[in-house]
Protein backbone atom coordinates (compact mmCIF):
# COMPACT_ATOMS: atom_id res chain seq x y z
CA UNK A 1 0.00 0.00 0.00
CA UNK A 2 1.35 3.08 -1.00
CA UNK A 3 0.88 6.21 1.83
CA UNK A 4 -2.14 8.05 -0.66
CA UNK A 5 -4.23 4.73 -0.73
CA UNK A 6 -3.27 4.31 3.48
CA UNK A 7 -4.61 8.36 3.58
CA UNK A 8 -7.49 7.64 1.22
CA UNK A 9 -8.33 4.79 3.67
CA UNK A 10 -8.15 6.33 6.78
CA UNK A 11 -9.98 9.37 5.57
CA UNK A 12 -12.62 7.18 4.29
CA UNK A 13 -12.81 5.03 7.92
CA UNK A 14 -12.79 8.29 9.50
CA UNK A 15 -15.59 9.84 7.77
CA UNK A 16 -17.74 6.70 8.12
CA UNK A 17 -17.24 6.81 11.39
CA UNK A 18 -18.88 10.80 11.74
CA UNK A 19 -21.75 9.85 9.80
CA UNK A 20 -21.94 6.95 11.91
CA UNK A 21 -22.06 8.95 14.86
CA UNK A 22 -24.21 11.83 12.99
CA UNK A 23 -26.72 9.29 11.83
CA UNK A 24 -26.95 7.29 15.96
CA UNK A 25 -27.80 11.39 17.17
CA UNK A 26 -30.33 12.03 14.81
CA UNK A 27 -29.47 15.22 13.82
CA UNK A 28 -29.19 14.40 10.30
CA UNK A 29 -31.70 15.92 7.70
CA UNK A 30 -29.86 15.63 4.55
CA UNK A 31 -26.32 15.90 2.74
CA UNK A 32 -25.21 18.82 0.86
CA UNK A 33 -22.70 19.99 -1.20
CA UNK A 34 -19.85 22.30 -0.22
CA UNK A 35 -18.40 24.69 -2.82
CA UNK A 36 -15.64 25.89 -1.57
CA UNK A 37 -13.63 22.24 -0.49
CA UNK A 38 -16.09 20.15 -3.08
CA UNK A 39 -17.15 17.59 -0.58
CA UNK A 40 -20.29 16.34 0.46
CA UNK A 41 -21.61 17.43 4.41
CA UNK A 42 -24.21 17.14 6.72
CA UNK A 43 -26.88 20.01 6.47
CA UNK A 44 -28.89 20.42 9.01
CA UNK A 45 -31.75 22.78 7.92
CA UNK A 46 -30.15 25.89 9.79
CA UNK A 47 -29.15 29.03 8.25
CA UNK A 48 -25.61 28.67 10.10
CA UNK A 49 -24.91 25.26 9.37
CA UNK A 50 -21.51 24.61 8.23
CA UNK A 51 -19.42 21.98 6.28
CA UNK A 52 -17.36 19.90 8.55
CA UNK A 53 -14.56 19.69 6.91
CA UNK A 54 -13.90 23.24 5.78
CA UNK A 55 -15.92 24.97 8.03
CA UNK A 56 -17.18 27.15 5.86
CA UNK A 57 -21.36 27.81 5.56
CA UNK A 58 -23.42 26.34 3.18
CA UNK A 59 -25.66 29.84 3.08
CA UNK A 60 -23.59 32.50 3.57
CA UNK A 61 -26.23 35.02 1.19
CA UNK A 62 -29.25 33.47 3.29
CA UNK A 63 -27.28 33.94 7.09
CA UNK A 64 -26.19 37.63 5.85
CA UNK A 65 -29.91 38.86 4.98
CA UNK A 66 -31.07 37.60 7.56
CA UNK A 67 -28.50 39.12 9.56
CA UNK A 68 -28.89 42.42 7.63
CA UNK A 69 -33.17 41.85 8.40
CA UNK A 70 -32.19 41.49 11.77
CA UNK A 71 -30.22 44.35 12.27
CA UNK A 72 -32.68 46.29 10.73
CA UNK A 73 -35.44 45.43 12.79
CA UNK A 74 -33.93 46.52 15.77
CA UNK A 75 -32.34 49.78 15.09
CA UNK A 76 -35.51 51.04 12.85
CA UNK A 77 -38.13 52.43 15.41
CA UNK A 78 -41.62 51.74 14.67
CA UNK A 79 -43.09 53.53 12.50
CA UNK A 80 -46.66 55.57 13.38
CA UNK A 81 -49.38 54.40 10.67
CA UNK A 82 -51.13 57.34 9.26
CA UNK A 83 -54.19 57.13 6.88
CA UNK A 84 -53.10 57.70 3.33
CA UNK A 85 -54.11 60.79 1.74
CA UNK A 86 -53.80 60.49 -1.99
CA UNK A 87 -53.37 63.08 -4.64
CA UNK A 88 -56.64 61.66 -6.18
CA UNK A 89 -59.13 61.92 -3.36
CA UNK A 90 -61.75 64.35 -3.05
CA UNK A 91 -61.41 67.97 -1.69
CA UNK A 92 -64.15 66.37 1.04
CA UNK A 93 -62.08 62.81 1.61
CA UNK A 94 -58.92 65.45 2.12
CA UNK A 95 -60.23 67.22 4.77
CA UNK A 96 -62.28 64.21 6.40
CA UNK A 97 -58.42 62.28 6.39
CA UNK A 98 -56.51 65.08 7.52
CA UNK A 99 -58.67 65.42 10.60
CA UNK A 100 -58.70 61.65 11.37
CA UNK A 101 -54.70 61.94 11.09
CA UNK A 102 -55.40 64.82 13.91
CA UNK A 103 -57.05 62.65 15.85
CA UNK A 104 -54.47 59.67 14.69
CA UNK A 105 -51.64 61.63 16.17
CA UNK A 106 -54.10 63.15 19.48
CA UNK A 107 -54.19 59.72 20.25
CA UNK A 108 -50.20 58.59 20.45
CA UNK A 109 -49.94 61.48 22.43
CA UNK A 110 -52.29 60.76 25.03
CA UNK A 111 -50.84 57.18 25.29
CA UNK A 112 -47.66 57.84 25.55
CA UNK A 113 -47.75 60.42 28.08
CA UNK A 114 -49.76 57.83 29.70
CA UNK A 115 -47.25 55.47 29.30
CA UNK A 116 -44.77 57.79 30.71
CA UNK A 117 -46.98 58.56 33.69
CA UNK A 118 -47.08 55.29 34.56
CA UNK A 119 -43.05 54.74 34.09
CA UNK A 120 -42.85 57.58 36.43
CA UNK A 121 -45.00 56.47 39.29
CA UNK A 122 -43.93 52.87 39.04
CA UNK A 123 -40.32 54.15 39.49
Amino acid sequence: MTLTTMLNFVGDNLLLQIKQKRMSQNKVSKERYCKNCGTWGYFEGKIDDRCIYCGNMFEPKRYQEEADKEVKRVLDPPAIILVKIKKTDNFFVKIFKTVLQGFQLLFVAILTFVLWLVALISG
